[in-house]
């Protein structure tokens, strides 16, 4: 697996990716300041936060103070009954933020 955690100062954006060597990205989906990318198969890849610095503004973190752990934050998919929870790990994988998806098919989508 490959994970990449990429942020771009001059759009203000962080993308989270695990993809694996076999794997391309096929669709991606735009939910607000989010795009979640999401193999042929359906396994969600890659989260991208655009205005990165509002989001962790909004639940509590200083986006300045944690640009250097951006390297160690991960991509976690956890689905529940019918809704999709796609979060953020910093660390340890302790999910620091959790988005509920409901209009994505939980069984269409490998994690």
């Amino acid at each position: 697996m490959i994970k990449i955690s990429h942020y771009d100062e001059d759009t203000d954006s962080l993308i989270i990716s695990r993809i694996e060597d076999n794997e391309k990205v096929r669709k991606s989906f735009i939910l607000g300041d989010f795009v979640i990318s999401t193999t042929g198969r359906g396994k969600i890849v890659s989260l991208e936060i655009r205005d990165v610095s509002g989001f962790f503004d909004e639940i509590g973190f200083d986006v300045d103070k944690i640009k250097n752990s951006f390297g160690d934050l991960s991509l976690i998919v956890k689905p529940k009954k019918d809704i999709l929870f796609i979060g953020l790990g910093l660390g340890n994988n302790s999910m620091i933020k959790q988005i509920p998806i409901a209009n994505i098919p939980v069984q269409c989508i490998g994690s």
